[in-house]
């Protein structure tokens, strides 16, 4: 299909990027946590995220075990900006 002289996509990949954000005020033992005590393993369809301080024992965890739309775990990440930690799920949305 031509529009006004160009051509037409018909096939292409709708990404969003989702973001959990995990607020440190609402759970103190996170304020000053540092990124070797978190863990995120993302799926294609799920994410699992753990926080594990172990000098104040411990122990958050948040689980996604099915999500709508499919993951790119390899795109995937999280990290932590002023007293909140990010978790930034890449998603395909539609084709």
């Amino acid at each position: 299909m031509m529009v006004c002289g160009w051509s037409t996509l018909t096939s292409f990949q709708w990404i969003e990027i989702f973001r959990v954000i995990i607020d440190s005020e609402k759970y103190p033992a996170l304020k000053d946590i540092s990124i070797d005590d978190l863990k995120c393993t993302f799926e294609e369809e799920a994410f699992y995220f753990e926080a594990n301080i172990s000098k104040l024992n411990e122990k958050y965890a948040l689980a996604m075990p099915r999500t709508r739309e499919k993951i790119f775990p390899d795109k995937s990440k999280y990290y932590i900006r002023k007293n909140k930690i990010y978790i930034a799920l890449y998603k395909q949305v539609r084709t």
